[in-house]
């Protein structure tokens, strides 16, 4: 394998990898997903934008709601519906969360949807 002066300079920077991690979001929600982007960025740039990124996760957006009765595959017709859920905590009152699942399980009656700002 030749020699390549543009990969050793790479191989040699000091900050390849940041790993930006909130333990508040980790204990209120142990299943919280982890986000990995590959990025050539410098630390100070990287930094930045796994935070920006923290922030932006720092409340839960997606949420599963079981629903009594069953919803008919009618109402996908035209448009993605949307939610308000009125009985989640008050961090996310009157905003809208848009359906991304739903699964009908005929036999109980009961459709479990799974929606997301």
């Amino acid at each position: 394998m030749a020699y390549d002066n543009d990969r050793a300079a790479f191989v040699k920077n000091e900050y390849r990898y940041v790993t930006g991690y909130d333990a508040n979001v980790k204990a209120r929600n142990p299943a919280a997903r982890s986000v990995s982007i590959d990025t050539q960025l410098d630390r100070a740039s990287a930094v930045k934008i796994a935070q920006a990124y923290l922030d932006d996760n720092g409340q839960p957006r997606a949420f599963e709601i079981e629903v009594k009765g069953i919803i008919p595959l009618s109402e996908l017709a035209g448009s993605i519906p949307t939610y308000i859920l009125e009985s989640l905590p008050d961090h996310v009152d009157d905003r809208k969360f848009k359906l991304f699942k739903l699964t009908v399980n005929y036999d109980t009656e009961i459709s479990t949807i799974q929606v997301r700002r």
